[in-house]
């Protein structure tokens, strides 16, 4: 241990003003060199070198007293150097960063310690049918927390600054929240809960016209108490409001008012009780919607369950309201068989009314979360299937920003995704969606549902069927009000170790097609060769007929992942081998990479080889890219 002594004037005391332990020191080293190739944009070629070199130190410390001030800190002093050649010419650049991950605690020992965490490193983030690409990130978090019996509280400050590079779409973010939450404790009269969310980002790519900006502010309120009656029956009640702004990308302020009530009337018969209010407005429409719902479920003899449901809400709009009202019937039933088997049994019947006043034609979405497809291109099906497709905008939901309009397509259920941002892993949608006004309808829905289990879990048989229907009973009404819709599918699983097989045949109906479908995967897990090797597959053939038209569309999606491990002595392998296939009436897609990475320790010295490279082959063009990757780090 080392210790800074000071002395006290007059007294001749001393006194550590800071101490420091358990230090150790790095230094370490990463040359990459990544190569790419696109025959689509005349077979230009881009071959990027870096270089960095680093020196490090972590120790452990505390400032007068491990009682008013200790923490860890890891410092890092990185050169890099960067070379970058394309069919235009060459471009260097060098820089000097001090890369750190440091963790204080103030005051650790009493009832308001303070936390302090700031970080930046720099990461290469591999996905399976994507290239490599760079991310670099700066990171400040401090949280005090207020530890009482009564009013327990956290407030959290985090900032946080971001680069990702590759693919020729370098993106830089930044971002700022604030978060206050408290929980005061009432005892036997229940609990309070508050809290405030502030946030700020910006985001921008580099070298292009993109750019958003984007606040929120976000505000809740609630009360929640639960106790049991003199029967040990039990019962809760909660009353929540909160209160959203968002600013940037989507322009929206939204309040709602939830409540709620779960009482137990005897050990086999419960029900509850709900209502919500909440108000909508931005620059797209105003809206006002209240509804309540109740249900009442019994259990008999554990095996049969029963329950009743009804609800009406209603929506208003600037030049119009939608009134909803529906009950409905639950049956399930669930029978223990031998041989640790057993089935389940489900039935459901909802009977709705809808009543459209005023000329309520077109309804706003906005920012519907979808994943990316694991490959690209990949079909998206929106949650309303009569939208409009000019209204159509997207907007990834971890870049924040927005799409343009050669990402995607245009397809009957939704969108076709062709291409996205590497660091989004969900986009969002916004739309609008058309419905008939000035009508009522009254509809019906029919749900069945049956499942054996075999030999605990071993296999799996079920099946599931649904169907609606809309009458008309007043006005005039489009087919996109009457079509109705129609669901079924038929799957297995088994669960053969090492093997895990499943399948699925499935029909789908609505107002815009027809659409069959047929899904398989198969994975497995196994010692192979001194190693463990998985391998996963699986399969969608889908057939899509679109109603009113001549017209039909296929596709298949096929994925084949691998991965094999093995250690060799002193060095740990991994090996990556993966192939996508997207064929459809219209295109066809394929996407291949290998990947590998050794690690080895050599005492105090760690080494690192990575390696990589992928391929692409489509009508618009055929793609590579080869990555590989040398880090060594020695440890004093």
């Amino acid at each position: 241990m080392c210790l800074l002594l000071c002395f006290r004037p007059g007294e001749g005391e001393a006194y550590s003003l800071l101490g420091v332990r358990d230090f150790g020191q790095s230094v370490g080293g990463t040359y990459s060199l990544q190569h790419s190739k696109d025959s689509a944009a005349a077979n230009s070629t881009v071959m990027e070198q870096n270089y960095t070199e680093d020196y490090g130190v972590q120790f452990d410390y505390f400032v007068v007293t491990p009682l008013l001030w200790k923490g860890r800190a890891l410092l890092d002093l990185e050169g890099v150097q960067k070379k970058e050649e394309a069919d235009g010419g060459t471009a260097r650049s060098s820089q000097v960063r001090l890369r750190y991950n440091l963790n204080a605690y103030l005051l650790p020992s009493t009832p308001y310690p303070v936390s302090i965490a700031a970080s930046s490193a720099r990461e290469t983030v591999s996905l399976p049918f994507s290239p490599d690409y760079q991310s670099e990130h700066d990171d400040l978090m401090t949280i005090l927390t207020i530890q009482n019996q009564f009013v327990p509280s956290e407030l959290s400050l985090a900032q946080q600054s971001q680069t990702t590079s590759g693919q020729g779409r370098d993106i830089t973010q930044k971002s700022h929240s604030f978060n206050l939450n408290t929980r005061p404790n009432l005892g036997a009269l229940g609990m309070i809960t508050a809290s405030i969310n502030l946030s700020e980002s910006d985001s921008s790519g580099i070298g292009s016209d993109s750019s958003s900006h984007n606040s929120s502010g976000t505000a809740n309120f609630g009360y929640h108490n639960s106790w049991r009656s003199a029967q040990n029956l039990a019962r809760n009640f909660s009353l929540t409001y909160g209160y959203h702004q968002n600013a940037g990308t989507s322009v929206i302020t939204t309040q709602t008012l939830n409540s709620g009530v779960g009482w137990e009337f005897g050990k086999v018969l419960q029900g509850d009780l709900t209502y919500f209010s909440s108000k909508s407005s931005s620059f797209e429409q105003k809206s006002q919607s209240q509804g309540v719902s109740g249900a009442l479920s019994h259990k008999l003899m554990g095996s049969l369950r029963s329950a009743i449901n009804a609800s009406a809400t209603r929506d208003q709009y600037d030049d119009g309201q939608n009134t909803f009202i529906s009950a409905g019937l639950n049956l399930g039933y669930h029978k223990r068989l031998p041989a640790a088997s057993d089935t389940t049994v489900g039935y459901g019947y909802t009977m709705t009314r809808n009543e459209h006043t005023g000329g309520v034609s077109s309804i706003f979405i906005s920012e519907e979360r979808h994943p990316v497809p694991i490959v690209t291109p990949g079909r998206i099906r929106l949650n309303q299937p009569t939208f409009q497709a000019n209204s159509i905008t997207v907007v990834g939901a971890q870049s924040r920003l927005p799409y343009p309009a050669s990402f995607y397509n245009i397809v009957p259920e939704g969108i076709e995704l062709t291409d996205h941002n590497l660091v989004d892993t969900d986009i969002l949608i916004s739309y609008r969606y058309t419905q008939d006004p000035n009508i009522v309808t009254v509809g019906t829905n029919h749900g069945a549902n049956a499942a054996v289990n075999l030999f605990a879990g071993k296999y799996r048989v079920y099946t599931n069927a649904n169907q609606s229907d809309q009458r008309l009973v007043k006005g005039q009404a489009t087919s996109l009000t009457t079509s109705g819709t129609r669901h079924f599918d038929l799957g297995a699983t088994a669960n053969l170790t090492p093997h895990n097989l499943s399948a699925e045949l499935g029909y789908d109906k609505d107002y815009a097609q027809n659409q069959y479908y047929l899904t398989g995967s198969w994975g497995t897990s196994a010692p192979y060769a001194g190693g463990d090797v998985s391998v996963n597959a699986n399969d969608r053939f889908t057939l899509q007929r679109s109603n009113g038209r001549d017209d039909q569309y296929w596709a298949n999606s096929l994925s084949l992942q691998s991965t094999y491990r093995r250690n060799f002595g002193r060095i740990a392998g991994k090996f990556k081998a993966n192939y996508a296939n997207m064929a459809s009436a219209d295109s066809t897609f394929h996407t291949a990479s290998l990947g590998a990475n050794l690690e080895a320790s050599f005492g105090k010295l760690f080494v690192l080889l990575n390696s990589s490279v992928l391929w692409t082959f489509s009508a618009g063009g055929n793609t590579s890219s080869e990555t590989i990757s040398l880090s060594f780090r020695r440890s004093f």
